[in-house]
């Protein structure tokens, strides 16, 4: 059997994103009917164990990953393709229910394992005088511990990264920069969605991405609309 082969990762964020892709189509799975519309036992197989290839690929071209990338060629409890192919067992009949349960597990051991060893690199360059900070594949980390944003292409989520790049360290961004900013990325933007995005106690981005403090010191925000509208406050600097 032949796998298709997708866009390969580059980044952490990308590999967390397609292991819980695979979760929550293993939690769609019709276990009762076995129904062949949407995620079968058989298409989860092959997108568990193409997503643990791209894990070792990924930590292979990294230098330093050596170890990480070993782990990842550790056997585990789910049958491998090969195996199921050889004896004809590539079939939805011959899974057990509980199959889908086994790779979910074995997933969020292994999107496990890829956040620490993220966070642990991170400590290696990371700037410690700030709150947020994102290295040279993307990755955004808060306090030195990987964030998961999975939606990258929503309005909040450029409408942050701008911003981030326009002053990574923190500081005054002008709305003007950052409505300049969203155009560049075929986003259009104005103050009230800028604000919608990112301050107030409803912002969208604190909303949905889980892992970053709206306020992660003595009730200072990570985004403050300065009264006078002319400009959104970055607080990034632990200072």
């Amino acid at each position: 059997m032949k796998i298709k082969q997708n866009s390969k990762p580059k980044s952490y964020r990308d590999l967390i994103e397609k292991g819980l892709d695979i979760i929550s189509k293993a939690e769609s799975i019709d276990h009762y009917t076995l129904s062949p519309i949407g995620t079968t036992y058989v298409d989860l197989i092959v997108n568990y164990y193409r997503w643990k290839k791209e894990i070792q690929e990924f930590f292979e071209s990294n230098p330093g990953n050596e170890i990480a990338a070993s782990y990842f060629k550790e056997p585990d409890n789910i049958p491998t393709i090969d195996y199921l192919d050889k004896y004809n067992q590539l079939s939805n009949q011959d899974f057990d229910p509980l199959f889908a349960y086994k790779v979910v597990n074995e997933v969020k051991i292994k999107l496990k394992h890829i956040r620490d060893i993220a966070s642990n690199d991170e400590k290696d360059f990371s700037n410690k005088e700030s709150w947020i900070t994102k290295n040279n594949n993307g990755d955004y980390f808060f306090k030195g511990s990987l964030v998961d944003i999975r939606s990258k292409d929503a309005e909040y989520v450029i409408i942050f990264d701008v911003v981030f790049s326009l002053k990574p360290n923190g500081g005054q961004v002008s709305y003007k920069e950052i409505i300049e900013g969203c155009k560049k990325r075929k986003l259009k933007s104005d103050k009230k969605s800028i604000l919608r995005a990112l301050s107030g106690a409803n912002a969208n981005f604190f909303r949905y991405v889980k892992g970053i403090e709206q306020s992660p010191s003595h009730g200072i925000e990570l985004f403050r609309a300065d009264q006078k509208g002319r400009y959104l406050e970055f607080n990034n600097s632990k200072k």
